[in-house]
């Protein structure tokens, strides 16, 4: 990939317009029964020799055109990966044109008022965006060719703007997911997702006691409430929902209870989302797990990813490199922060997506527009969608200390989480590695005076 004729013959396939590059009509009339007869005649060759590389790798026909070719998400971060490796070759790891994902904040406006929100959610910001600007960005990512599109807040349920983004969405071959608190997530709301092609939803859940999770959230009724909008969406043909957890000290203990009530709901995923002292959590900064603590929940992760009971992601970078640690490659595996192959795949997609993806493949959209390289690091602007266009943004923020940061060979699958870091140097030491114990130990000592304690 490194060869420049190479680059260039994925230039040539993934230019074009929006959905009519030459690489998404080679792969979408690949054992297409609805595909234009002229495109099965045309490309025929190529797609022989698809199935004589299919064959070598002994992976079925079926699988390749079903789960990947004719999959439009899957599509698009193929033609999103060919520009980026014509653009930059391929590197570990990977640099990319344009996100392979963007977070969303589409309103701050939330009904609960969560002591580890990083959001400080609650009231709508008085700049937010209209519906026509909200419209008008959905275009701007799926013209860049942004594959994948979750919707946050707040509480994205209780933006009267939300079903109009997700029809743009849908129209715009976007594929979106939706974070929510679940407690507005009825079965009424759960079909019309599926009419609008969602098929995931991820709710957030602290504790299986309810006590906890209503002190958490400062609201009385909300377990309640959001299990029965997790029961909800799994009983919602065509709809599959994950449980997200933040653990803290005081919650830590009972991760493996966590993790197989989340299987007891039918929740098809277990997303861990590292705690962070920003927001209304950093009056519970002293909360923060230990790095022994941590490298146990992440050992629980991997044992639990390996049973197959469950998914599991982490926005831990060290999720990856604890898998490349003690992975078993006959089984399967993390690929860096989210997702999972067999073990071996997943050992080489974990270099190539790498860890923390802040500006090099992953960036967030705040409500007023305002783009930051992810949620955790709300104070560092990289761009205004009112004042420049997304691609302006972008392409100026990868050329960043994070977005261009130079990773050490061994370190490429990890690197560390840029919020995490005491300053904004991208070599900084992260935090929540086990190997930072120094540091972590300073950051206590610092904090032991900050008041607000979690009781």
């Amino acid at each position: 990939m490194g060869k420049q004729y190479l680059r260039q013959i994925l230039k040539f396939l993934a230019n074009g317009p929006n959905g009519g590059t030459l690489m998404e009509k080679i792969l979408y009339s690949y054992r297409n029964p609805s595909a234009k007869l002229i495109h099965k005649i045309k490309y025929a060759p190529l797609h022989k020799a698809i199935d004589y590389f299919a064959r070598k790798a002994e992976v079925q026909q079926g699988v390749i055109s079903d789960k990947i070719f004719h999959h439009q998400p899957s599509v698009r971060v193929l033609v999103n990966t060919a520009r980026s490796v014509a653009a930059y070759g391929l590197t570990e790891p990977q640099r990319f044109v344009a996100p392979l994902m963007t977070v969303w904040n589409t309103t701050n406006l939330c009904n609960l008022a969560c002591k580890h929100c990083y959001q400080e959610a609650g009231l709508r910001i008085k700049d937010e965006l209209s519906r026509l600007e909200k419209i008008a960005v959905v275009d701007q990512l799926s013209d860049n060719y942004v594959p994948i599109l979750i919707i946050a807040g707040g509480e994205p349920f209780l933006d009267p703007d939300l079903w109009a983004v997700l029809e743009r969405s849908r129209a715009k071959r976007i594929y979106c997911t939706i974070a929510t608190n679940g407690t507005l997530l009825t079965p009424e709301n759960c079909r019309r997702l599926v009419a609008l092609g969602v098929n995931y939803i991820e709710v957030s859940l602290d504790s299986i006691d309810p006590a906890i999770h209503d002190e958490f959230r400062q609201t009385k009724g909300a377990w309640e409430r959001s299990v029965q909008g997790i029961r909800n969406a799994v009983q919602t043909p065509g709809l599959e929902c994950g449980i997200a957890t933040c653990f803290i000290k005081d919650t830590v203990g009972r991760a493996e209870d966590m993790i197989h009530f989340a299987i007891s709901l039918g929740a098809k995923r277990f997303v861990h989302f590292n705690f962070l002292p920003i927001g209304r959590a950093s009056l519970m900064a002293d909360q923060e797990l230990d790095r022994t603590q941590q490298g146990q929940l992440m050992r629980l992760f991997h044992k639990t990813l390996k049973e197959g009971k469950v998914d599991v992601w982490s926005t831990a970078p060290q999720f990856g490199r604890m898998f490349l640690t003690l992975g078993d490659l006959e089984r399967v595996g993390a690929v860096g922060t989210g997702g999972s192959d067999n073990g071996l795949l997943a050992k080489v997609l974990s270099r190539f997506i790498g860890g923390c993806a802040a500006r090099r493949c992953y960036c967030s959209i705040q409500p007023n527009g305002r783009i930051t390289p992810c949620l955790s690091m709300p104070g560092e602007i990289l761009g205004d969608l009112r004042v420049s266009t997304f691609l302006e943004i972008w392409n100026q923020a990868t050329q960043g200390p994070t977005g261009d940061r130079h990773y050490r060979k061994s370190h490429s699958f990890c690197a560390g989480c840029r919020a995490k870091s005491f300053s904004e140097d991208a070599d900084a030491g992260d935090l929540g590695c086990i190997f930072n114990m120094p540091l972590f130990s300073k950051m206590q000592e610092w904090l032991t005076p900050i008041p607000g304690k979690l009781n």
